[in-house]
């Protein structure tokens, strides 16, 4: 069976070719507040970044060391329990939220719908 998170790799595959996001991981659980830790360097996230991590947004506001300080659920995404080793996305050309929701709103689109028929007259 196919996930979700293969469907989105699949889709930035075909659409970027070999233009990859820069990327990094989570070394720790994050807390319940805004604060994660990323395993190595983070020189590449600033404040202002955009991150995502499994389909949560986050915007950066403060970066020290390899722990940042993050507003979460951004563009609608919602705040999800993150596990350690997550891969992290640093400013993703397309976030899988973005890819998630665009296939969600086409599968609705290709949903069976009753034709309708409005007899003419005769």
């Amino acid at each position: 069976m196919t996930t979700v998170a293969a469907l989105c790799t699949k889709a930035r595959s075909l659409m970027f070719g070999t233009q990859r996001d820069s990327l990094n991981f989570l070394s720790a659980d994050p807390t319940t507040g805004n604060t994660i830790t990323v395993a190595n360097d983070a020189t590449n996230i600033t404040v202002g970044a955009y991150i995502e991590v499994a389909f949560e947004l986050m915007r950066v506001t403060a970066v020290s060391g390899t722990t940042i300080t993050v507003h979460r659920g951004m563009e609608g995404a919602t705040n999800t329990t993150i596990p350690t080793g997550t891969l992290v996305r640093v400013n993703p050309i397309v976030t899988d939220y973005a890819l998630f929701s665009h296939m969600q709103d086409e599968l609705a689109d290709l949903s069976f719908q009753e034709p309708s028929f409005t007899p003419g007259p005769d």
